[in-house]
């Protein structure tokens, strides 16, 4: 019987090796893991300090007693609200009194500027004027004195021969009516009432069809054309309303929304005409028309009227008084030649001694009035600093009114910023000085943690380093923050800070500016910073100081 070979000795050593490499693994891997804590360590800097946000004293520059005070501890207010109203009677007095001496500065003002541009129109137009009227008489002067010139003579030959040819007409016409009227005239007066009593058949006409109303056809084409209007209407209401829902879902732009919203009230509108007109149709023509359309008979009748007078009289021959009245005609005309012939006499007789005398006493006026005429242009200047004079007070009064109103607006003291009342030191009804604060605001726009840094820390930060902030209230909230400030001068570490390395005597306070928005972090409560450390390279530049 064969035996069974003994087990090999190479498999006791692997057995051995196996666990050994195990455990040299793992105590690399703590080597690293433990190693990597302690860069994450130097990488960081952790502090503690206090958190700190810019106050405000809102002071009033001015005394007085507070008659309002609306704001409390504790709360909140926006830029611009009011904090307290201080009595100032004086100061609104002093406004009312300003306001009104502006009001009369801009009335005189407004006199002046009127002033001016009269007097510079009157002057201009006087002076043109006059020198006008100083040519006038000098040219009368020297036609006096030279006799009727040839244009003179001829003009009056030429009024002779109007006033003859009036006087022929005059006679010819009384020769016609004498006569009789010729047959193309009572064929006129015959066509004349031919057209006045078509006028009347179609003015019966119209007011006929007014009062009988609409037909039944204006009727069913009217209603038809409110049907499609309201179809076109719900249509467009429809879409409007559709527009909506996509707009606030931002599937079409605005612009598509307000051609929608023109459209739908497009639509309403032309329904509302075409019921309107509808409305009219069936309620039958209005009584104004009914009126206007007998009125307009009425006057087309007058006509016709007075057509079939103007036929009769003329199928009848002239009268008596249009004989009389032409005969009236030709003695004015025969006067208006006798008198053209007279001034041709004087013409061609040359000027009168009076003449003469009276054409040198009219250059001496019109010379007269030109003198004083620019007299009164001098005037202009000062009228113009008058205005000047004038408007210079205005802009005085429009200065005193803005002061005054300056005053008074200290008497109403505003915030500043937004920010939290922290606290309050005046109430309604005491004085308040100048200088003095009536209430003390926070601003949480503006909020820093002051934390301490030994020495040997100090060589890794920098301005505008990225910091973490926490604190005992929000446990679970981290805070976001950079360092605007880093001490110059070294100080022990104060009574109420514990750092992490208690042998460090003396330390450096470091600004952390922190977001807080939400003015979750108040003044004076304890927080933790973990600042992260800048290379050795960078952090060794020099630190500008923080203002």
């Amino acid at each position: 019987m064969a035996q069974a070979p003994p087990p090999s000795r190479s498999r006791k050593p692997l057995r051995i090796a196996i666990p050994l490499l195990l455990v040299a693994l793992l105590a690399l891997a703590l080597y690293f893991l433990l190693r990597g804590n302690d860069a994450s360590a130097r990488d960081s800097i952790r502090a503690s300090g206090l958190v700190e946000a810019r106050t405000i004293e809102l002071s009033s520059e001015v005394s007085g007693m507070i008659i309002e005070r609306p704001i409390d501890k504790g709360q909140p207010v926006r830029a611009g609200q009011l904090i307290a109203t201080i009595a100032s009677e004086t100061s609104a007095a002093e406004l009312r009194r300003t306001e009104a001496a502006l009001v009369t500065a801009r009335d005189q003002a407004t006199r002046a500027d009127a002033a001016v541009r009269l007097q510079q129109g009157v002057s201009a137009g006087e002076i043109e004027k006059a020198a006008a009227g100083v040519g006038t008489a000098a040219a009368r002067e020297a036609d006096v004195a030279a006799g009727s010139r040839k244009q003179e003579i001829e003009a009056a030959q030429a009024a002779v021969r109007q006033a003859a040819g009036a006087r022929d007409a005059a006679k010819e016409q009384l020769r016609e009516l004498q006569a009789g009227l010729r047959p193309e005239e009572v064929r006129q007066a015959e066509d004349a009432y031919e057209a006045a009593t078509a006028q009347v058949a179609s003015a019966r006409s119209t007011l006929a069809d007014l009062e009988a109303g609409a037909r039944p056809q204006e009727l069913e084409a009217m209603g038809a054309q409110v049907n499609r209007a309201e179809a076109a209407a719900e249509k467009a209401a429809k879409d409007y309303r559709r527009g909506e829902g996509l707009v606030s879902q931002g599937a079409i732009p605005p612009s598509q929304m307000d051609a929608l919203r023109a459209a739908n009230e497009s639509a309403q509108s032309d329904l509302k005409a075409a019921r309107e007109q509808l409305a009219l149709l069936r309620a039958g023509t209005r009584t104004d028309q009914i009126a206007a359309a007998r009125g307009q008979l009425q006057r087309a009748v007058a006509q016709q009227r007075s057509a079939q007078e103007a036929l009769s009289l003329a199928r009848q021959g002239p009268r008596r008084e249009e004989i009389d009245r032409a005969a009236a005609a030709l003695r004015q005309a025969e006067g208006a030649n006798e008198a053209a012939e007279a001034n041709l006499r004087l013409a061609l007789a040359g000027a009168r001694p009076g003449e003469r005398e009276t054409s040198r006493r009219q250059v001496t006026e019109a010379r007269a009035t030109l003198r004083q005429a620019r007299e009164n242009e001098k005037q202009v200047p000062v009228r113009i600093a008058e205005a000047q004079t004038a408007r210079a007070q205005v802009v005085q009064a429009e200065a005193a009114v803005a002061a005054a109103r300056a005053s008074l607006d200290k008497f109403r003291l505003t915030a500043s910023s937004s920010g939290m009342i922290d606290d309050t030191h005046l109430r309604v009804g005491e004085i308040v000085k100048p200088g003095s604060s009536i209430a003390t605001m926070v601003d949480f726009t503006d909020t820093w943690v002051t934390v301490y840094v030994p020495e040997p820390m100090l060589s890794r930060l920098v301005i505008g380093q990225s910091a973490t902030v926490t604190v005992d209230g929000l446990p679970d909230r981290n805070f976001s923050g950079t360092i605007r400030r880093i001490a110059q001068q070294a100080e022990f570490t104060p009574k109420f800070v514990q750092t992490y390395e208690e042998r460090t005597r003396t330390v450096f306070a470091v600004e952390i500016a922190v977001s807080n928005e939400q003015g979750l972090l108040k003044p004076g409560m304890p927080a933790d910073a973990v600042i992260q450390a800048a290379p050795e390279k960078q952090a060794l530049q020099p630190v500008r100081p923080h203002a």
